[in-house]
């Protein structure tokens, strides 16, 4: 179903020569999400020359509540957002961190408010991404579009540094849209 989705999808076959880019600009791993259902799936990734310490192949389903899923989640419709909130129940990252329902509103709002989410250890201990929305020309979210790095080898400020690169192909996305 993932592989059918792929090869139709227009956001999946434009995603690729934009993450081409990115990575050569950065030369940090780039990846491009979709929401499916109440989940997130992978449908565009350009490994890094250094490959990360774990890879995701294309189609692989992720959560909305850890890492660069919270993007689609800051962003989801009101009602949605209540929806898949209700029955939330904390979750211990890799960083040691507990997430409980206050952490996950916080790091909406902070989504919301800079357009970005930075994620450091919260899935796989060492991972440091930085994750920014893909929206159509009509506003509409299409999904996310995000940077990976091994922390050891970038660290938060590194990550940092690639925001206006990230905000920049989200944006050549939604021009070819």
């Amino acid at each position: 179903m993932s592989h059918t989705f792929v090869v139709q999808d227009r956001l999946a076959l434009l995603a690729p020569s934009v993450l081409s880019e990115l990575t050569s600009h950065t030369s940090l791993t780039s990846s491009v999400f979709v929401r499916t259902g109440d989940r997130r799936v992978l449908v565009a990734r350009i490994e890094a020359p250094n490959p990360l310490s774990y890879q995701f192949p294309v189609g692989q389903l992720l959560g909305l509540f850890v890492g660069g899923g919270k993007v689609l989640l800051a962003h989801a419709e009101e009602a949605d957002r209540q929806r898949l909130l209700a029955d939330y129940e904390p979750i211990q990252f890799e960083n040691g961190r507990l997430q409980d329902l206050d952490a996950l509103l916080a790091d909406l709002e902070v989504i919301r408010e800079t357009g970005v989410f930075i994620s450091e250890s919260e899935r796989r201990r060492g991972s440091l991404s930085i994750t920014a929305p893909i929206w159509a020309p009509d506003n509409e979210l299409l999904g996310s579009i995000n940077l990976v790095a091994d922390s050891w080898t970038t660290g938060n400020s590194g990550i940092v540094e690639h925001k206006s690169t990230l905000m920049q192909a989200s944006q050549r996305i939604t021009s070819q849209m």
